[in-house]
């Protein structure tokens, strides 16, 4: 929710902007997410992929997305990266308290590898759950 705020605004805000003003295509966009939480995602692509202003995304899951289809039409970025395995430490901390932790944490580094690779630039990466 916080994330889709955050467009609105600079939606708003980057309209009538100058040179030096930011502009849809600076943004891209990470999102981290886990099997089950599809029908999020795309109820999402309504303000990440308008017709005139789209937001490359990348969105790391826990499952295996087929996404031949949606990879391009809606100009979305899959990385499948599995859940850690919980174990304490031997001084007793846990790596994460909740299976995906790690791979929340990940995703904005994997997004700017993904993007690098396929020659996206960007001043800004939203990054939002």
């Amino acid at each position: 929710m916080l994330l889709l705020c955050v467009v609105i605004c600079l939606r708003l805000l980057v309209v009538g902007g100058g040179d030096g003003a930011t502009k849809i295509g600076d943004l891209v966009a990470a999102i981290p997410t886990c099997e089950g939480r599809e029908t999020i995602l795309e109820g999402s692509r309504a303000w990440r992929s308008s017709s005139d202003h789209a937001i490359p995304t990348f969105i790391a899951t826990n499952s295996s997305v087929d996404t031949a289809d949606t990879q391009w039409t809606h100009k979305e970025f899959y990385q499948s990266y599995a859940d850690e395995r919980q174990q304490a430490y031997d001084d007793g901390h846990e790596h994460g308290k909740r299976p995906g932790d790690m791979r929340s944490a990940m995703s904005p580094f994997l997004a700017h590898a993904r993007f690098v690779k396929e020659r996206i630039e960007y001043k800004w990466l939203l990054y939002g759950r």
